[in-house]
């Protein structure tokens, strides 16, 4: 039945080749701006998915011990307050191993670091654990915390490019300041290494000195930040409930004494504005291709008043009404889908110069895709429009008696 559908389609695009073009001209053009707007959207998707992991760790859990609580209207110091520890750290590492990483550290402090007798700077100092920097982190000069360091609780600490510079008088020589003591307030730390800066853009001077550095006071009024980090961004939401449980099996009070939060809920709000756009675009579009729908039913009108003799006569050699119906329906799914196929093309040829012309202006780069979800609309479009513009047609047809096909012709 398709064959014989595809056939007679061409017969009537060949029959009519202009007025058939013109009819279906809707459907192109409404296909080919929708193919454009899904394009777009998916791109934008995309450029903004990208944009969002390149500032925030969409697979990070953070978990921040509550400080505060509030009585009577009014926030005051809890009494009790339970800090994560290196112990915790590490029985998380053996729960987590195939999940997450876990990360512990305290927030950034700021401090007048002294090096020498007069050469003092302020710095940011942040607490970390043994294994806080990735294996892929580069040196300048010097080395990381080791194991040894942490077992024999080494008084050492870790330069940023940035802070070095400031404490080096030549700053290609930035390397001798290993092996240099370090003051903060009256504890001193001797510089192991200098961590080569990798965001040009940041140029926040910070050192980082092992938990153990901290005293317990200190721990204890600004507790350190557990951090999860998952290994696959898509399992978030399953280390951030494991998390939960942990703390409500093993924890005084539970999760309830700590906040846990997660980044994916800003890429959920951008994604729920693309979906917006898409939806409110393709309203817009679903006119050219109502018109376009309406074209297909003129073609296949005039089609049935070019046919009344054919129709008249496979009537008197028995054919059925559904056979009638069907054939003419069929051909209405050829059209619109070779429409479709046609408006996909346009839609493709059109990103192509729009892509680089956002790229030129706008400096971003910016790629165009199209999702097999999007794909999958075009071809429901084309489906639907197949079927409810040529649904009338072919019932009219079906109805056509020999005898009123004779009278006609």
């Amino acid at each position: 039945m398709f064959r014989i559908a595809l056939f007679e389609a061409i017969r009537t695009l060949r029959a009519n080749f202009f007025h058939t073009l013109l009819s279906t001209l809707g459907i192109i053009i409404g296909v080919g701006a929708l193919v454009a707007i899904l394009s777009l959207g998916d791109g934008m998707e995309q450029f903004g998915r990208e944009q969002i992991s390149s500032t925030t760790d969409l697979s990070a859990v953070v978990v921040q011990t509550i400080t505060n609580e509030e009585v009577d209207g009014l926030y005051m110091k809890k009494e009790h307050i339970r800090p994560f520890t290196e112990d915790d750290a590490q029985v998380l590492d053996s729960i987590f191993k195939d999940k997450a990483r876990i990360q512990l550290e305290t927030g950034q402090r700021n401090y007048l670091a002294l090096v020498g007798d007069t050469l003092r700077k302020p710095a940011e100092i942040k607490g970390v654990r043994q294994i806080y920097f990735p294996d892929t982190t580069k040196m300048v000069a010097g080395s990381l915390f080791s194991k040894q360091n942490f077992q024999q609780r080494d008084s050492l600490i870790l330069l940023s490019e940035n802070l070095a510079k400031r404490f080096s008088h030549d700053t290609t020589q930035i390397g001798a300041l290993v092996g240099q003591t370090l003051q903060l307030e009256q504890t001193r730390f001797r510089i192991a290494g200098i961590l080569k800066q990798t965001n040009p853009m940041d140029n926040t001077p910070i050192a980082y000195l092992p938990l153990y550095g901290f005293s317990a006071d200190a721990l204890t009024q600004a507790p350190p930040t557990l951090v999860l980090e998952a290994q696959k961004a898509e399992e978030t939401q399953m280390v951030k409930k494991d998390m939960e449980n942990w703390l409500d099996k093993n924890v005084a009070g539970g999760k309830k004494n700590y906040q846990i939060i997660t980044n994916d809920f800003r890429l959920d709000q951008f994604k729920k504005a693309i979906m917006v756009f898409k939806i409110i675009m393709g309203m817009i579009t679903g006119i050219a291709v109502l018109v376009g729908g309406i074209g297909v039913m003129n073609v296949l009108l005039m089609s049935i008043t070019e046919r009344t003799r054919e129709i008249g006569i496979r009537k008197a050699l028995g054919a059925k009404r559904r056979s009638i119906a069907l054939q003419f329906l069929s051909e209405a799914l050829v059209i619109s889908m070779l429409g479709c196929f046609l408006g996909l093309l346009l839609g493709t040829g059109f990103m192509a110069i729009a892509v680089p012309l956002v790229r030129h202006f706008a400096e971003v780069p910016f790629h165009a895709s199209l999702s097999w979800s999007s794909g999958l609309v075009v071809l429901i479009v084309a489906v639907l429009i197949g079927v409810i513009f040529g649904t009338y047609p072919a019932i009219k047809a079906s109805k056509l008696t020999p005898v009123e096909a004779i009278r006609r012709e």
